[in-house]
């Protein structure tokens, strides 16, 4: 009943497909790394209603950048106390909507806090600050650094917290995050010793530290997983040890997103054809980057498998998809099973950042989303029509 043949016969092709068994495993390693912490996950990653009400369900919290996302998370079931809204640049209207929501607000500068002052005053909020650190699998995605647009500088630190008191706010927390996809513990145990030394001044008046997410999957072979329990439980042993030396307790917060998702999920495609043009052989697919952009936007790997002749003879193939792109091309260069026209190919590992940011470029509808039940395939967002593109 599950078999990529069926699936597509049924849902259509493309098709995003979840496997619950696989998200299960990753919800219930997780919530054994983050014992005695508050870990929110970070809807930017997926977003589908279906999923979010199965992360709800295990008990984690819920991280939004937008209002929409807010309102997303509280329909699935997060409880609004464990809710939070990291914002960058956000309007007074936004501000306005996430503070009527009743959730709690993180900023990112001191300009954000005057708004937010206009907008809710009095209110109780998080500051994210820049530590200085940066880190992440391609550029586009480190979030901490002095290249980075996110967060108040640490010199300028005491200077927002002064500025939050004048504005009649009370900062309550403070954020940091380094980055996305990270595979390796040192930037996350490094960052979180900078916000440590930061947070000493108002130790007092703090109620939570945020270590934001960042932690990465491996896509490749070759790669070795994050020891999560390894970089959480450094983290507390750091924050413990700063908490004893200020005399204070506090609750200690983490985003994870892609290590909870990313794995669960796969794209499985239709060869439209096989073609050689100069010195390459192209093998066009009915997907593309408009379903799947990290390769285009990250030059992002994702492993591809041959599923309908999983024995034909390894060939070096580019696959591409069919938007009007010369950029649209899902791997460049990869040994594959030689593809052949009709031939499912499963693009593995975009549970994460899939279809949060698929598109209707060139106006082609996004796939459906199914999520796979030992008894069968549930189908948890329909295909896009035609007239839905067209609005």
């Amino acid at each position: 009943m599950n078999a990529p043949a069926e699936l597509l016969a049924r849902y259509g092709s493309p098709l995003y497909v979840y496997d619950a068994a696989v998200l299960d495993a990753a919800l219930a390693a997780a919530r054994t790394a983050f014992a005695g912490c508050s870990a929110r996950y970070a809807l930017k990653a997926n977003a589908n209603a279906v999923l979010l009400r199965r992360i709800a369900a295990t008990g984690f919290g819920a991280d939004a950048v937008s209002p929409l996302e807010v309102r997303a998370a509280l329909a699935a079931g997060f409880a609004r106390e464990a809710v939070s809204y990291t914002g960058h640049a956000s309007s007074r209207e936004e501000l306005a909507a996430v503070s009527h929501a009743g959730v709690e607000i993180t900023l990112d500068s001191i300009e954000g806090l005057r708004r937010l002052a206009d907008v809710a005053p009095g209110s109780a909020c998080g500051l994210r600050i820049n530590t200085g650190i940066g880190a992440g699998h391609h550029r586009n995605v480190v979030t901490g650094g002095a290249a980075s647009k996110f967060g108040v500088p640490l010199e300028d630190l005491a200077a927002a917290m002064t500025e939050a008191q004048r504005c009649g706010l009370r900062i309550i927390g403070l954020h940091q995050h380094v980055g996305s996809g990270i595979l390796t513990a040192q930037p996350l145990i490094d960052a979180a010793e900078m916000l440590l030394r930061a947070a000493t001044p108002w130790a007092q008046r703090l109620k939570w530290l945020d270590f934001g997410g960042g932690f990465g999957i491996p896509y490749r072979s070759e790669e070795a997983a994050l020891d999560l329990g390894a970089v959480v439980s450094g983290i507390r042993e750091r924050a413990a040890i700063w908490c004893k030396g200020n005399e204070t307790s506090l609750e200690l917060r983490f985003q994870p997103g892609r290590i909870l998702v990313g794995a669960c999920g796969t794209l499985l495609v239709r060869v439209i054809e096989v073609k050689s043009s100069l010195s390459a052989l192209w093998v066009a697919t009915d997907s593309g980057s408009h379903h799947l952009l990290r390769p285009m936007l990250y030059g992002a790997y994702h492993r591809i498998e041959n599923l309908s002749h999983p024995d034909a003879a390894p060939t070096l193939v580019n696959v591409t998809g069919v938007l009007c792109e010369s950029g649209d091309v899902l791997a460049h260069e990869r040994s594959l099973p030689l593809p052949r026209e009709g031939d499912i190919l499963a693009i593995r590992d975009v549970g994460a950042y899939g279809f949060a940011m698929a598109s209707t470029y060139n106006l082609r509808p996004r796939p459906a989303e199914v999520l796979l039940h030992a008894v069968g395939a549930e189908l948890i967002r329909p295909r896009e029509t035609d007239s839905s593109v067209l609005g």
